[in-house]
């Protein structure tokens, strides 16, 4: 006998739900796409509704190397699901597209629906690339994606999900945007799901296995003209995250972690609680990397860093010409950076600093500026790319408003409708065989210096180390001898 549901409409019982990652484009240049890496926002919704009692499954074909009639054929040997929900990125575009519709092809009546950081883009845009895609999950989608399969399964009204965007006959029907969920309400991602074995950092962090993501903070308050994160940060609590790293270490043994908080440091006394909370949860049992702004460090800070087993720093410095940071609302002083890098490293932890070229005001005169800065930094490790702003950035409006590129004309790129005016242009204006030249020669300037070369030689790790930055110069040189379309 069927359920009865609140609405007093005929109930269904479980619902399956199947999350599918879908596989991204590597950027040219970009190391960060050489390894599969846990797709953690899948992995947090999985187990919200497998605490709700639905039947789940996830699949991550990056991590399994699935593609084409493989990728058809694992879905085809999963249970037949209710819902298909798609996480993806901006890069995303072709693996959705892969994804969505494999799906409607195995399972005619299951619902589609798309989520994850593509939702940055338009749901105009989004809808009519992927006619497969009944559904769109924008911002976040803890609140959201349970809401959906909850109306799903009581066949109820699909007004009230919050977040939810649908096909209409004059465009998308949007309902309210989700609320902003405490984050200490979520549970451990379901990482029993994925095949934890085959997911590792990319070079040049540590190499070991088992890696894990762990999300302490969402949000950043910090302007930068290129990115569309929250301006508000929220944060969970420090016995909270103890409770994970603990989980991690014990559960799954995990031996590098890598945080993905926008910022770590952005508040100084919530980094020291973290710290300290990290180091006894993990009691030496692991090793942690994260990523902050150079302004936001200070030597007695990065001191409780390193104690409590932080080994790495990222800082995105992007520029050494103080004009074009001010274009990018970077706010940074270039020997606030130095600073940074050099404090860092006298506490005993290494360095990778972020570079972006090809961005509005860049000139060889700026590049070079750039070059020097990356040597000059004393920074253990620099990486180096191309300015790909989001497609809804204030970078990306104000260039829509000076005339320089058409409306939609970003969205397009990231979405592989068409290269459009990117075809051969740069974002900043410039020739896109010029950027790609400034990137390769970033490239050789900062590795190519033998005094550099000589430095990292004898600070190698051992074996270990060796491996993971021949696999990252080698990936490099590839990209520089043979480009791909990015």
């Amino acid at each position: 006998m069927p359920s009865s549901s609140a609405n007093g409409r005929p109930g269904r019982g479980p619902l399956t739900v199947a999350l599918v990652a879908a596989p991204a484009r590597r950027i040219r240049f970009n190391i960060s796409g050489i390894y599969p890496l846990p797709p953690l926002g899948l992995a947090l919704l999985a187990e919200l509704l497998r605490g709700a009692g639905h039947r789940v499954w996830l699949l991550d074909p990056v991590a399994l190397r699935l593609s084409g009639a493989d990728l058809a054929r694992a879905l085809a040997d999963r249970p037949p699901p209710d819902l298909v929900a798609i996480g993806a990125t901006l890069f995303s575009a072709p693996g959705v597209e892969e994804v969505s519709r494999a799906s409607r092809a195995l399972w005619p009546d299951a619902r589609v629906v798309l989520g994850g950081p593509i939702g940055v883009a338009s749901a105009a845009g989004l809808l009519r690339r992927f006619p497969a895609v009944d559904y769109l999950i924008q911002g976040e989608g803890e609140e959201g994606l349970p809401a959906l399969v909850a109306a799903l399964k009581s066949e109820g009204d699909l007004d009230a999900v919050p977040g939810l965007v649908r096909r209409g006959e004059q465009g998308p029907l949007r309902n309210r945007r989700a609320s902003w969920r405490h984050l200490d309400h979520n549970p451990p991602p379901a990482l029993d799901l994925l095949p934890m074995g085959r997911y590792r950092m990319h070079p040049p962090f540590g190499g070991r296995r088992p890696v894990a993501l762990l999300e302490t903070a969402r949000g950043c308050e910090s302007r930068c003209s290129f990115c569309t994160l929250p301006r508000v940060s929220r944060a969970r609590s420090a016995d909270h995250v103890a409770e994970e790293v603990r989980w991690l270490v014990e559960q799954h043994d995990v031996r590098e972690l890598h945080l993905v908080d926008p910022t770590f440091s952005a508040d100084r006394e919530r980094a020291l609680l973290l710290c300290e909370a990290i180091g006894r949860a993990a009691d030496g049992r692991l090793s942690w990397t994260c990523k902050t702004r150079a302004d936001s460090v200070d030597p007695a800070l990065l001191a409780q860093m390193a104690a409590a087993g932080c080994t790495m720093v990222s800082y995105g410095l992007e520029s050494g010409d103080s004009g074009v940071l001010e274009l990018l609302g970077k706010g940074l002083d270039l020997e606030r950076s130095r600073a940074a890098i050099a404090a860092t490293r006298a506490a005993g932890m290494r360095t990778i600093a972020y570079f972006m070229v090809g961005c509005p005001g860049d000139t060889d005169q700026t590049v070079r500026k750039t070059r020097d800065l990356a040597r000059s930094s004393g920074a253990d490790f620099v990486l180096f790319g191309e300015l790909l702003p989001d497609p809804d950035s204030a970078l990306a409006h104000q260039a829509m408003r000076e005339g320089r590129i058409e409306a939609g004309a970003i969205e397009r790129f990231y979405l592989d409708e068409d290269d459009g005016p990117f075809r051969d242009i740069a974002f900043g204006g410039q020739p896109r065989a010029q950027v790609r030249r400034w990137v390769r020669q970033s490239y050789l300037s900062a590795y190519g210096n033998p005094r550099y070369a000589a430095r990292r030689l004898a600070s190698l790790d051992g074996p270990r180390e060796v491996g993971v930055l021949a696999s990252g110069a080698w990936h490099l040189a590839k990209d520089a001898l043979r480009p791909s379309r990015y």
